[in-house]
């Protein structure tokens, strides 16, 4: 499970590169075609990688032809093409690897038109023919760990290009799918296009979550965190609002989908599913009344890693674990400041707060270290409360299988009180009312009484 989402080394597996080329577009020094670069930013060396190949083929291949991908016109001699691609692959393993990388560059970079035959699915049936190492879905898996530095158009025409392969079976395109769910995230300033991603990407869910019980709960947890979102999201001036409505709709399809065919595989997310029931009670479209029926079935289960990791994405989830394991003495503070500024903003906002606070608890009980001052860093970093709801979710649901750690955690964060008038216990208090459970229930119980103390006899009204 955990291998599956590893980073994957492309350049063991491809051989050496043909010789740089000096005067065509593919130049490694010329603009990324693929990403949003900055003037300092070193290359890609993936997108690097795939150029030269792909110049390779143009070399050998379409410029004999007279074939500008820029302008896939439909008198060009494309059958003529795969033809001479398919010999050229006949040659040996590193040409066919070549051949295969050269053409995934190709299909992200160019705008081809699907109504061309032959044309882009030929060219996408002679890949899914030569595939054999499965470049494709690595090259693909590269790039989706950047998702965000990907252009909007080259974000659409990979999932255009995912969504094709699925519908083709290829296989390990799930793993591109997982990647993509936790890379993609909402940008205000691209809101139409993320809907149109997103539409592709239910679309590509919807076939990779049946593969096995690890993709139907991850998928899960994914379609109800952006139905939540979308639930309320207004459309921009000037839309219609119609690919709006028509996306909540196929999101509500989803996650009704998912959870009537694959329920025992869901349950068994455990606390993890619990968790995205507290933090998207209020979406009418998911179905958290018959989840809650399971709770006991539920919390036998431990929430599984790929589940917790899942609400993160692969950068928030590396810093993160830098914070709790390597973050100490003196830069422990200033690199805590940075982390801030850069995933939530100052101060912090939006549930991915709450994912992160929890991951980091996970990631520190093992180990039994209390780590105060890190912990009280988080709860203060959180205006709207996300933070803290995290800190009560944990004592209540994750207790029992972390030797109490996250119960003294959290007794230590309430003991500490900036104003009596507002003290973190009544802040507590009121939040935990949030989260669904009997966990949470026991754990309101013992908030209120230890707020009657706190307040006097005089105030136990």
């Amino acid at each position: 499970g955990h291998c599956r989402r590893s980073r994957l080394v492309l350049s063991s597996q491809l051989g050496d590169p043909p010789p740089r080329p000096t005067t065509m577009e593919g130049e490694p020094s010329a603009p990324s075609r693929l990403f949003l670069a900055r003037p300092l930013d070193a290359p890609d060396k993936v997108e690097q990688s795939a150029a030269w190949h792909f110049q390779h083929l143009r070399a050998e291949v379409f410029d004999e032809l007279q074939i500008d991908f820029e302008d896939l016109a439909p008198e060009s001699l494309h059958g003529w093409a795969i033809t001479g691609l398919t010999w050229m692959a006949a040659a040996g393993v590193e040409k066919q690897k070549s051949a295969c990388l050269g053409l995934v560059y190709a299909l992200l970079v160019h705008d081809l038109d699907r109504t061309v035959s032959p044309g882009y699915y030929d060219y996408l049936a002679l890949l899914r023919n030569l595939d054999a190492h499965h470049i494709a879905t690595r090259t693909l898996l590269a790039f989706s760990r950047r998702w965000r530095v990907l252009q909007p158009v080259t974000q659409l025409r990979l999932v255009l290009l995912l969504r094709a392969m699925a519908d083709a079976r290829w296989p390990k395109v799930d793993q591109v799918a997982l990647s993509i769910q936790r890379e993609l995230v909402l940008e205000p300033k691209y809101q139409e296009h993320v809907c149109e991603v997103l539409h592709e990407m239910v679309c590509v869910t919807h076939l990779c979550a049946r593969v096995d019980e690890e993709c139907a709960q991850l998928s899960f947890l994914w379609a109800a965190r952006w139905a939540h979102i979308t639930s309320s999201l207004k459309p921009r001036k000037g839309e219609d609002g119609e690919a709006l409505v028509e996306l909540r709709r196929l999101l509500a399809e989803l996650v009704a989908g998912l959870w009537q065919e694959y329920r025992d595989a869901l349950l068994r997310a455990g606390p993890a599913l619990l968790w995205a029931a507290a933090q998207y009670r209020d979406c009418a479209a998911l179905p958290w009344q018959a989840v809650m029926v399971h709770e006991g079935a539920i919390l036998t289960h431990p929430a599984p890693q790929a589940c917790l990791d899942h609400f993160l994405t692969h950068e928030l989830q590396e810093q993160t674990a830098f914070l709790v394991n390597e973050a100490t003495g003196h830069r422990a503070g200033r690199l805590f400041e940075w982390f801030l500024r850069r995933h939530f903003g100052q101060p912090a906002h939006g549930s991915g707060i709450g994912d992160c606070i929890l991951w980091a608890i996970t990631a520190a009980a093992p180990k039994g270290d209390l780590k105060p001052q890190l912990w009280d860093r988080f709860w203060n970093a959180s205006a709207s409360g996300d933070g803290a709801l995290a800190f009560l979710f944990a004592a209540a649901h994750l207790a029992p299988r972390s030797d109490s750690y996250t119960r003294r955690l959290l007794d230590g964060l309430l003991a500490q009180s900036v104003d009596p008038d507002e003290t973190r216990r009544r802040k507590a208090f009121y939040l935990v009312k949030r989260i669904p459970g009997s966990g949470a229930s026991k754990l309101a119980v013992l908030l209120r009484r230890d707020l009657e103390q706190e307040q006097g006899p005089s105030r136990k009204k």
